[in-house]
């Protein structure tokens, strides 16, 4: 083992330079570079190894078996080793193949966990111009975008920055976490707005078909779209996820289907009345009268919402 020095100058089995020397019985570890806290004979018991690589133990007097966590793939045979080991491959498979099949399932592993990842940059390429475009104001583009980006927080968040906020469905009580899936998507009391939400949908696009990525993620432009019905189509998505994150970031769950109408007819009021007083109404049906949720009489709103 030869001689282990500690930080206070005294030696093992031996003397140093220090003016105060004491002698120290042999090393009980086996496979170590170092003892630490060595006393003197009185206290000999106690003590600590510093084990070399591929042993473990009190005493560093066990071999660590690197097998044990199955490294080996395609039915390969591990080989144990001291800090090492090696597959014994089956016939027909070599190493290289083995270690790409390895690396391939690991790679499998992870695109799950960077599909949303790359949802986020395909947004960013076609989409991102439309979170902001009007009739979407602000606030309401703000929650659209902190959503695709995984920065607008759930209940679950809140409740770790105030205790005094539920950590679970304020809609459905204890028994639902307060995640973004289920308080934008999967809660019962939001599925009334939702699935109106979805008639408007269908009535402004009947040719798209409506999945999670569409309402998640916004509609694009594409060729054969009219511009004013996707606008208006991704207002309608993007007003409803302001109304459910404004009633949970208030604790305030009231109904949120009539929470998110009356966020809609006093947005149309308020254009209707401009575009009065520009005197161009008309303009004003080609940007909002798309999906049926009102009729205008004489100069007023009748509301089919």
């Amino acid at each position: 083992m030869g001689t282990c020095f500690l930080h206070s100058g005294v030696s093992f089995g031996g003397r140093s330079g220090s003016s105060e020397k004491s002698r120290y019985l042999s090393p009980p570890c086996k496979a170590s570079n170092l003892i630490k806290r060595l006393f003197p004979i009185t206290q000999v018991a106690d003590f600590e190894c510093s084990c070399l690589a591929g042993y473990r133990g009190r005493y560093c007097e066990v071999n660590v078996n690197e097998c044990d966590s199955n490294p080996c793939q395609n039915g390969g045979v591990c080989l144990d080793g001291v800090a090492r080991y090696s597959c014994q491959c089956p016939t027909g498979i070599s190493i290289n193949q083995s270690i790409n099949q390895s690396i391939s399932q690991s790679i499998n592993q992870s695109v799950s966990q960077s599909i949303d990842q790359s949802i986020i940059q395909s947004v960013n390429q076609s989409i991102i111009q439309s979170v902001y475009k009007p009739p979407i104001s602000k606030k309401e583009g703000d929650v659209q975008y902190r959503l695709l980006h995984k920065i607008l927080p759930s209940q679950e968040v809140l409740h770790y920055i105030d205790r005094t906020l539920p950590k679970t469905c304020g809609w459905c009580g204890p028994s639902e976490r307060g995640t973004l899936l289920h308080l934008f998507f999967q809660c019962p009391s939001i599925q009334p707005a939702l699935n109106l939400l979805h008639r408007c949908l269908r009535q402004l696009l009947p040719e798209l078909t409506l999945t999670f990525e569409t309402y998640w993620c916004l509609i694009h432009h594409g060729r054969g779209r009219q511009r004013e019905k996707v606008d208006l189509a991704n207002y309608l998505i993007v007003s409803f996820k302001a109304s459910v994150y404004w009633l949970y970031v208030h604790s305030n769950f009231k109904d949120c289907l009539e929470t998110w109408k009356y966020r809609i007819k006093s947005k149309i009021l308020v254009e209707h009345r401009y575009y009065q007083l520009q005197n161009n109404v008309p303009l004003f049906l080609k940007k909002w009268d798309l999906c049926n949720i009102f009729q205008i009489t004489d100069n007023e709103i009748e509301w089919i919402l």
